[in-house]
């Protein structure tokens, strides 16, 4: 460590900068609620399976409609004759096709496609309560790695007060060597703490917008 070096050196004073923020993490303030809607909306897995149901509503609605029977009308004009009396008129039809027996293959392709809407929406349940816990627990993460952050960053606070007293003391000639040099590496290792801490916040933020699928433009 620093410090360590410091001693090695002879130099207990050898400053310690302030550690800059690389991590450039920004506080975000997202409702646990707000990230599931926007989850359900944006995974793009969820958007999938909604299709898949659709689609199986669909083949169900097209399969019930050959136990359905067809009523159609039809209508014209007809010329009769070729003298100047001959009746016209118009003529006019309506017909009805009722199913046939089949064999009962139109009734099993009705059941196979019910079949099907019942599988894709108990998919489209389970996946969406997949998601729904893995934003939750994404956004306890992130919560709990920016309560760590806040305590490192207290903590190192403290172990500058404490260092800039030490130097003090140093400075007056009231205080020695060894008094500094353990100063000068809880505030290195108070630093160091809040580095890691940032990165871990840094972390659960990404893994909370990977859980989301995404954020807007507004929410960066």
């Amino acid at each position: 460590m620093r410090a360590q070096l410091a001693s090695a050196m002879g130099e207990p004073l050898l400053k310690i900068g302030d550690i800059e923020d690389v991590l450039g993490f920004k506080d975000w303030g997202i409702k646990a609620d707000d990230a599931v809607e926007k989850a359900l909306v944006s995974r793009p897995e969820l958007s999938a399976q909604r299709k898949r149901v659709e689609y199986a509503k669909t083949n169900l609605s097209l399969e019930k409609k050959g136990l359905t029977p067809d009523l159609s009308a039809s209508a014209g004009y007809g010329l009769y004759g070729s003298a100047l009396f001959d009746d016209n008129e118009w003529s006019a039809k309506l017909s009805i096709n009722i199913p046939i027996i089949d064999g009962g293959l139109t009734k099993s392709k009705v059941e196979g496609a019910q079949a099907d809407l019942v599988t894709a929406d108990a998919e489209m349940e389970s996946l969406s309560n997949s998601v729904i816990l893995e934003v939750r627990k994404a956004w306890q993460s992130l919560n709990e790695a920016k309560e760590t952050l806040t305590a490192s960053m207290e903590a190192e606070r403290y172990a500058k007060e404490t260092y800039d007293l030490a130097d003090g003391r140093y400075k007056a000639g009231v205080g020695n060597s060894l008094e500094i040099s353990d100063a000068i590496e809880s505030y290195a290792a108070a630093q160091a703490e809040t580095v890691l801490s940032l990165y871990k916040c840094k972390e659960a933020r990404l893994d909370l917008e990977k859980a989301i699928g995404g954020l807007d433009n507004e929410d960066k």
